[in-house]
């Protein structure tokens, strides 16, 4: 509440208490007076419509500690029919073959690490006879998966409806009936409930998983032995055994470079967010002291004024749900819920406009009486906590009401 509101009630509970105290003292007649009447109570009750200024929320959220799942992550990359860059292998190109023989592949042979068991279809993989190069197709799939959260803060606030309450009040007459304008002291106690709801959302996040189709080629280079001259294409030797020293070799094992590419064919995106909803429920119970001047306007007629201090007894629960949503499930991921109950008091004041009517049987006319009212509180604001969550209440109010009461 603001430093002027807590002048305001601090002012206006120093003056109540101060008036009647004072009161009395100066409202006594003179000895030589006749007073009929002194000291007269009245007691009423009735019902009135009450509008607290509501409250807001500062909302906590525990969406963003949740560990969500991520997607699949994998890459596959085939070279077909040309096999592993290294080994003793028949690999297989777009453009030729290479593959060992007996020669090479004996252990201690003049000839070991070479073939004479190759082709190529263009005389342009023949780089100037020091190295033979092939080209082969890659295929394959790469499945990737990427994410991001973001978190944002939410403060609601609700102004709550109006709600209908019960009201008693006591009042004690402190100068003479006889007089147009008389001063009372007045106690009074009212009954209302309040309530404020509302939410929102503070989390999202979204993952993304893609898959790609690889394509792409490898280039596999095979040395040539100083001194060999290479046929002219195209050119195929496909046996296995062939007179060694009578074909021209290669090395066996080639120096591959791969340039793959990737197409995306499929992104698939599931996303998160949470829903928050809260309330406090409130039993506001009041009791409030102060003087009252009431003007008699005709014989029947009346019109008063109070003011004074009140205290509210405000029995409280607040909830606090949240839940966390998957767009591609209908039920939730997870949820919570929060409750919280307290009876806080807190103090304020108040003002007071009232005008109604007395009326009666023919020996005592101004015995019973009607009255409508208007009535503002200024209070000081109630704070409380539910879950991770931060509220507060502001009781100010204004109410509008009336009441049947009996003077004894």
């Amino acid at each position: 509440m603001s430093m002027k509101s807590k002048k305001v009630i601090s002012t206006l509970s120093f003056l109540s208490a101060g008036f009647l105290l004072v009161t009395p003292a100066i409202a006594q007649p003179a000895p030589e007076a006749e007073v009929s009447s002194g000291g007269r109570w009245s007691f009423s009750a009735g019902a009135f419509s009450r509008q607290f200024d509501g409250g807001e929320f500062r909302s906590g959220s525990r969406s963003s500690s949740v560990a969500l799942p991520s997607g699949n992550v994998d890459y596959s990359l085939s070279t077909g029919a040309a096999g592993a860059a290294s080994g003793v292998a028949l690999r297989t190109y777009s453009d030729g073959f290479v593959g060992p023989d007996t020669a090479g592949s004996t252990a201690g042979s003049l000839f070991e690490g070479t073939t004479s068991r190759f082709g190529f279809d263009r005389d342009s993989q023949n780089n100037a006879n020091s190295s033979l190069v092939f080209q082969g197709a890659l295929s394959g799939e790469q499945t990737l998966s990427s994410s991001q959260s973001s978190e944002t803060d939410l403060m609601w606030s609700d102004d709550s409806d109006a709600e209908t309450g019960v009201i008693l009040e006591f009042t004690y007459l402190l100068t003479s009936p006889e007089k147009s304008v008389q001063v009372l002291g007045q106690f009074s106690f009212l009954y209302s409930p309040v309530e404020i709801r509302g939410g929102g959302s503070t989390f999202e996040a979204q993952r993304t998983d893609t898959r790609k189709e690889l394509s792409g080629t490898l280039t596999d280079t095979y040395q040539v032995p100083t001194g060999v001259i290479l046929p002219l294409a195209p050119y195929s030797q496909s046996s296995a055994n062939p007179p060694p020293g009578f074909y021209p070799r290669i090395m066996d094992e080639p120096t591959r470079t791969m340039a793959p590419e990737g197409t995306t064919v499929a992104n698939d995106t599931v996303s998160w967010f949470n829903q928050i909803e809260e309330k406090v429920e409130a039993d506001v119970f009041t009791i409030s002291f102060g003087p009252e001047v009431m003007i008699q306007v005709t014989e029947s007629a009346f019109f008063s004024l109070s003011a004074g201090a009140a205290m509210h007894l405000v029995d409280w629960k607040a909830t606090h749900q949240e839940t966390l949503h998957q767009s591609n499930r209908s039920a939730p991921v997870r949820e919570w819920k929060d409750e919280a109950s307290k009876t806080d008091l807190v103090w304020g004041g108040f003002g007071q406009v009232a005008g109604g009517l007395k009326f009666g049987p023919d020996q005592d006319p101004s015995r019973y009486f009607l009255q409508g009212f208007a009535r503002w509180d200024i209070t000081e604001d109630l704070k409380g906590t539910v879950g991770p969550s931060e509220f507060t209440l502001d009781l100010d109010a204004f109410s509008a009401g009336a009441m049947a009461g009996f003077f004894f």
